[in-house]
């Protein structure tokens, strides 16, 4: 079929159709996939509002994780989540692979960008609650998700979740929405720039507590962390500088790191982090392990 088309039709009308194929036709498919859902949706705003606060409050779904040694639920409040979220595991296996491999019973965590929760849950339930994190998340729709992902695991003994922003100084920063989806990402504290320095127009421009890693831990009394991961689309480096202190304590021992060497601050981030004596361990794609050097 396709050599008899290529004969009889132009080459911009044959380019044509293969757009039509593979661009319109499967949103088309996926959106009459979506209709029964979409007309019941349709029905539900009708009814009146005590109604639908009574229909939307018994809704509740939770799935699994996919992560095989043990049975992490978690919360699903968009299609975001569904999609990317309860597939985490898989998504990214060396950030699993590290917190299984690299942590050690009695051991604390910081969980910087911990988004809903999910290798938090890993970590709390891999090792049944003897590694204590820190899960530090300011975005307040993947915060509150966060929370009740640690409430429905039973990890809230083990982990302690903050709403807080970490930079490289102490105050109220903007936090910048790029939408208010539930376990959405690339938001940005500061300037309204995603990971690739592009800038974006935010749907929410909010107030946040933002700290020095440094500070926060000095006013806080916090132990101070063996590991630490960094996934926060952007400022890795202003967050990193805020550890300048922690990075000099010899109980620090791992960080993991997404980072594109190629931005304009990934050269000065890796030069900052070997003077504090780290090394590259390993990469995978954006995810860089450094570790101590000995």
């Amino acid at each position: 079929m396709k050599a008899l088309l290529r004969k009889t039709l132009t080459e911009t009308q044959y380019h044509s159709l293969s757009v039509l194929k593979n661009r319109f036709l499967p949103y088309t498919a996926f959106q009459l996939g979506h209709a029964p859902f979409l007309i019941i949706s349709a029905l539900i705003r009708i009814l009146p509002s005590r109604s639908r606060v009574a229909i939307k409050s018994d809704i509740n779904v939770v799935r699994r994780l996919d992560y095989g040694p043990r049975q992490i639920k978690m919360n699903v409040d968009s299609d975001f989540e569904y999609q990317v979220r309860l597939n985490s595991c898989r998504k990214e296996p060396e950030t699993v692979n590290w917190i299984e491999t690299f942590f050690k019973d009695g051991q604390v965590w910081y969980d910087i960008g911990a988004n809903t929760g999910a290798y938090t849950l890993v970590a709390s339930t891999f090792f049944e609650g003897r590694v204590r994190v820190y899960a530090f998340e300011p975005a307040f729709q993947n915060y509150t998700q966060l929370c009740k992902n640690l409430a429905l695991n039973h990890c809230d003994d083990s982990v302690v979740p903050l709403q807080v922003a970490l930079s490289d100084h102490t105050g109220i920063e903007t936090f910048n929405y790029r939408n208010l989806v539930t376990g959405s990402a690339v938001h940005a504290l500061g300037e309204p720039v995603n990971q690739r320095g592009e800038t974006f127009t935010p749907v929410l421009a909010q107030p946040a507590l933002s700290y020095r890693a440094d500070d926060f831990i000095s006013q806080f009394n916090l132990p101070l962390p063996n590991h630490i991961k960094i996934d926060v689309d952007g400022i890795e480096f202003p967050i990193i500088m805020g550890f300048e202190k922690t990075l000099d304590d010899p109980a620090l021992k791992s960080i993991f790191l997404e980072l594109n060497e190629e931005r304009g601050d990934g050269p000065q981030l890796l030069g900052f982090l070997k003077d504090k004596g780290f090394k590259v361990h390993s990469r995978h794609r954006a995810n860089h392990i450094f570790i101590r050097e000995t």
